[in-house]
Parts: structure tokens; C-alpha cells; sequence
């Protein structure tokens, strides 16, 4: 609908990184439609969050909600006088299910861009190219390939792209998997519990690393991996 595809070409002026459901409606009416209208006229819209990683979006020491795609949103509200964004923050594998059921408008949460997603939503233009590696203890055994971390353990989450890499590898090599210990823990307890041995290692991108790992000054260092 015509305000839907405005708000996305907004975004996608301003390089916010926001999945909206493809054929979502922006008037008020059907059961499970977040989005309503005023009696000014003015459309609210539910942008979901997980309000993790930072600095893409997370909650300040005020526990107030920030990041880049929070307050890129917040200014494409400020800009569009019919338009008001409620955000509200939910657990990561209840974000695409909640577009899914018109529970919300808006997903913001630095998501990766995959055929499949763009086969049921439509995302604005990335504005960030991750470079993926692996975390590690300082002092470990270089890593510089996927192969490199058979045996070894490390945390994941359903839904995340970085879950997805490697169950998708240990698919393809079940005689030597990495194991995978699924966690609802925030991503600074999984840094802290690699700090102190739980786990042997992470895999997430150098934008998070250093906001989590390399500024909390845990002893971690970063190695990148090849694009592919």
C-alpha cells in the first residue's frame, strides 16, 4: 500500500536496515494489524526489535532504546508528519513470526538480507558489509577457515545468521561438527563466558566484537574469515 512503500522508500534513502512484511496494510482493521490511525490521521506503526547487537540497536545504561537503526527510524518519524513508530522489544526468533502475523509493522534489528527473507519481506538497502570471524581467547590457535573449528564449542541462537552459518556446515560435515550449545543469554554474558572458558570461541562480526568483546577489554581478539 501507497504509506508502506513510502516508509521503505525512506528507508532505503537513509540506509536503515528494517524488514517489512511484503503486502502489509497500514490502515487499522483485521485481526492481529498493528498498525492503526489516529483520529489526526496519523499512522502507528509497531517497529519490533531485539534490542541486540549493539550499536545497531540495544538499551543505554538509562535503559532507554538506541542504536543506528533505532534512531535512523526515529528520524524517519520526525520527517514524516503521518507517521508515528511504537517500538517494542521481543526475543529475535519472534520477530519475522511476528511480521508474519501482523502482530508488527516493522522489524530493525541489523538483519542480513538472505534470498530466502526477500522471498516474504521487503528490506531497505544495506549499509553495512559485515566481515564475519571468529573470536577467540588471546593467545589461541590461529583460525582461519570453518574447518579450523570442528570439536570446538560455542554458543548459538535460533534464527541468527551467524547460527545458520554453521549448522549449515555441520550439514555438510557431520563426521566433524562444531558444537553448537543453543543460549538465550545476551551477547555480553556470551563474551564474558568466553573470557572465562565456557565456550571456545564465537562467531559474530567485528562491528559487535568490538563493541562487546574488544572495548570491555576481556582478552579476546578477532580473527577474520574469508567472505565466502
Amino acid at each position: 500500500n501507497p504509506l508502506m512503500k513510502r516508509i521503505v522508500r525512506t528507508s532505503l534513502a537513509l540506509g536503515a536496515l528494517a524488514a517489512v512484511a511484503m503486502g502489509a496494510t497500514a490502515c487499522a482493521g483485521g485481526s492481529g494489524d498493528a498498525a492503526a490511525a489516529n483520529d489526526e490521521g496519523v499512522q502507528k506503526l509497531l517497529v519490533a526489535t531485539g534490542a541486540q547487537p549493539k550499536p545497531y540497536t540495544y538499551l543505554d545504561d538509562d535503559d532507554k532504546l538506541t542504536g543506528y537503526d533505532i534512531e535512523i527510524l526515529k528520524e524517519i518519524d520526525k520527517r514524516l508528519d503521518d507517521v508515528e513508530f511504537e517500538f517494542q522489544v521481543a526475543e529475535f526468533p519472534a520477530l519475522f513470526a511476528g511480521l508474519d502475523s501482523g502482530r508488527f509493522n516493522i522489524v530493525a534489528n541489523n538483519l542480513s538480507a538472505t534470498d530466502e527473507r526477500r522471498e516474504k519481506y521487503d528490506f531497505s538497502d544495506p549499509y553495512i558489509e559485515a566481515q564475519f570471524g571468529v573470536i577467540q581467547q588471546k593467545g589461541a590457535k590461529a583460525v582461519t577457515s570453518l574447518d579450523d573449528l570442528a570439536g570446538k564449542k560455542t554458543y548459538g541462537e535460533p534464527g541468527l545468521n551467524f547460527t545458520r552459518v554453521l549448522e549449515t556446515y555441520n550439514e555438510k560435515h557431520p563426521d566433524k561438527p562444531v558444537e553448537i550449545e543453543y543460549t538465550e543469554l545476551d551477547l555480553q554474558s556470551q563474551y564474558n563466558n568466553l573470557a572465562a572458558g565456557g565456550v571456545d570461541f564465537l562467531f559474530n562480526e567485528r562491528v559487535v566484537f568490538n563493541g562487546y568483546g574488544g572495548e570491555a577489554g576481556l582478552g579476546l581478539e578477532f580473527s577474520p574469515l574469508d567472505g565466502e
